[in-house]
Parts: C-alpha cells; sequence; structure tokens
C-alpha cells in the first residue's frame, strides 16, 4: 500500500481533512494519488481537492474546500466570512469565495466573485482564508439591513479588533450624501468616531438637544436607580415620571451574556415603574423625540403642547 507522508496527513488534519491536488503532489505523484483512491485512503472531494478517509463533515470543511478547490488567491467572503468571524448567521449561508479579476474558471457549484483582492484584505480565521473585518463589513454594507448591519460592526468591533477610522478610510468620499447606498455604513462610522473621542456624552448631548429643542424639559443625565440592591444608571431620564431613554447598540447588548444582563435589567426596571425608551443609531430626531414625548404624556408629564 502507498504510504501517506507524515507532512501531509498533518497538513489534511489542519485543513479539515482536505488538501489540494497540487498541494498533495508535493510529497506524491499523480499514480501515488490514484493507487491511493483505489485503495479508499482519499476520495474526490471536489475537483483539485482530495479527502482523507475519517474525515468529518463540517460547515468549516466546506468553506477550506471552496478555497483549495480555486488556490490562492482566495477568500471567503460575505456572509460566509461573517459567521467565521463569530456572527451569527441563521442557518448555514452557503460559502461564497472573492478572486481577483483576472481568475478565471468554474468549480461546479460554488459561488466565486470577482474583484480586487488586496493581499491585506485577506486573513486566516481557523486556518481558513477569509476577507478581513473591514472588507467583510464594507463587502455587506450594501446587502444587510441596517439594524443587521448595524449588529455586525459591534460584533467585529468587539471580538475582531476592527477600528471604524479603518472602515471610514474605505469608504469613498460620496458615501456622506444621504440616499448614497453606503450612507448608512458611513453613518454608523462617524457615529462611532465621536463615541469613541467623546465617550458615551455625545450622544447624550445629542439626544438631550433634540428633547430640548423640541420643548421638553432638559432631562437628568446618567440617573441613578437603586432596585433590590442593585445599583442602575440610565443614560437619559425624567425621574418624576419615571421615563427613561438608553442607547441601544455598539458594544453593549451583543454577547448572549450582555443580551441576557440587559434584558434581567430591563425588567427589574419596568417592574419597578420605569418607562424605558431604548434608541439606536439608526432612530432620527423625529423618530426619538416623538416616542419619548409619548412616554411622557402615558405618565401624564409635560409635553411641548402643555408646557
Amino acid at each position: 500500500m502507498t504510504a501517506i507522508p507524515g507532512e501531509l496527513r498533518a497538513l489534511a488534519e489542519r485543513q479539515y481533512g482536505l488538501a489540494s491536488v497540487s498541494q498533495a503532489l508535493g510529497w506524491l505523484d499523480r499514480a501515488a494519488i490514484r493507487q491511493l483512491r483505489a485503495q479508499g485512503v482519499v476520495s474526490a472531494y471536489r475537483r483539485n481537492v482530495i479527502r482523507f478517509a475519517g474525515s468529518s463533515s463540517s460547515w468549516r470543511q466546506q468553506a477550506m474546500g471552496a478555497c483549495l478547490a480555486y488556490g490562492p488567491p482566495v477568500a471567503v467572503s460575505h456572509l460566509a466570512a461573517a459567521r467565521l468571524f463569530g456572527w451569527d448567521v441563521a442557518g448555514r449561508p452557503p460559502v461564497s469565495v472573492v478572486l481577483p479579476h483576472q481568475r478565471s474558471g468554474r468549480r461546479g457549484d460554488l459561488h466565486a466573485i470577482r474583484a480586487a483582492l488586496p493581499h491585506g484584505d485577506v486573513v486566516e480565521r481557523f486556518v481558513i482564508p477569509v476577507t478581513s473585518p473591514v472588507r467583510t463589513l464594507v463587502d455587506l454594507a450594501v446587502r444587510l439591513p441596517t439594524r443587521s448591519l448595524e449588529d455586525l460592526y459591534d460584533h467585529l468591533m468587539r471580538t475582531a479588533g476592527l477600528q471604524a477610522a479603518d472602515v471610514a478610510a474605505r469608504l469613498p468620499g460620496r458615501a456622506r450624501l444621504d440616499g448614497h447606498s453606503l450612507y448608512p455604513l458611513w453613518r454608523m462610522t462617524e457615529l462611532r468616531l465621536e463615541r469613541q473621542a467623546g465617550g458615551e456624552s455625545v450622544w447624550e448631548d445629542r439626544v438631550a438637544g433634540w428633547l430640548t429643542d423640541a420643548g421638553l424639559p432638559a432631562p437628568a443625565r446618567q440617573h441613578r436607580v437603586v432596585l433590590r440592591g442593585a445599583v442602575y444608571r440610565l443614560d437619559l431620564a425624567y425621574p418624576d415620571q419615571k421615563v427613561g431613554v438608553e442607547f441601544d447598540g455598539w458594544e453593549w447588548h451583543r454577547s448572549r451574556k450582555r443580551f441576557d444582563d440587559d434584558r434581567a435589567r430591563l425588567a427589574e426596571l419596568t417592574l419597578a415603574g420605569w418607562l424605558v425608551v431604548q434608541v439606536t443609531s439608526a432612530h432620527d430626531r423625529a423618530e426619538t423625540v416623538g416616542r419619548v414625548e409619548r412616554a411622557l404624556r402615558q405618565r401624564g408629564g409635560p409635553t411641548p403642547r402643555s408646557g
């Protein structure tokens, strides 16, 4: 029987039981590969890729197999890239890869996107080549709903080292124009840079200004609430009416623990009689002021019309 060199076996183990034919030819000739297939030691996984017997099927194996089928330069992209970065993608997204413009050739059912692929746009995740966090975010900016895009932005900043300044550098100047397809991403980036520079007060200043400009009383900032021995802070509050205004998004509330902790906190505030209006970066001035005004009206508090 043909023996498998230890280096090739170790490579295949790192690659989820797969190796490209070109990789295997570094240790074996084509006759030896055919003999291994005849012995059932390896099998054809897809064109130009072999699978070693005993390897288990997985989504990551599919992603690695797609990259091996094309060979470098290649990177898993779009929703598949987001999943490799740990974002919660419903189900198993189809594996899409991005190739440089000059690459050609079909690989069965694989979805290949031809686009510029600079070296800096490719990183490794679980040994699989994948588009960088900033490239992944920009690629998905015109495909995801605003709130999903915001969630992905938060996730990549928290877990993959994404920097808002790097996103800003990738956006064309025309992305600042309202109505441009990348405007939502530019707006999220602008707010993130402001918050990095000035902390939570930037958001508080903006929303408090919206409320007072609309004729509502100035809200209290970072209002302290003690409930059952725990201390909570509301970003903005009208304590007499027990109406709070909270910013929801970015780093917070997106891990499972933070999500659960935030829901428990909101439940305690609600049971204590607080009505909390949650605001994200996707909510504009009119939406925010309107909701706070309705909350105050429900509690019999001041409104622009009642003074």
